[in-house]
């Protein structure tokens, strides 16, 4: 299915496929341009309508599994470090490397 084919049947709520989200949202990120992507993330997030960063992730924790929070967790880890200069003690290598480190949280709850 193309591309904006996928994407109309989610403009009227009413007419979405429910049992194919996961499918769709695997083909939408397969077909659309990664700047175009990320642009309509950036611009979900910005939005008024979007919850603020710390409820969404504080419902997405709540709502998770032990290994998932751990995942959560260890990303937020990950994060923080890569955003910190290297005067906050950070190394460059740590700011620079673009992958998750070993997890620090295996299971959480």
């Amino acid at each position: 299915m193309a591309l904006l084919d996928i994407l109309q049947q989610y403009s009227d709520p009413a007419r979405a496929r429910t049992d194919r989200i996961d499918d769709d949202f695997d083909e939408v990120v397969r077909q659309a341009p990664p700047r175009e992507l990320g642009s309509g993330v950036a611009e979900a997030f910005r939005s008024d309508a979007t919850p603020p960063f710390g409820q969404m992730i504080g419902n997405l924790f709540g709502q998770s599994d032990p290994q998932q929070r751990a995942g959560i967790l260890n990303q937020l880890v990950w994060a923080r470090r890569r955003s910190r200069s290297p005067s906050a003690g950070c190394t460059p290598g740590d700011a620079d490397d673009r992958r998750p480190p070993r997890p620090l949280v295996t299971r959480c709850g």
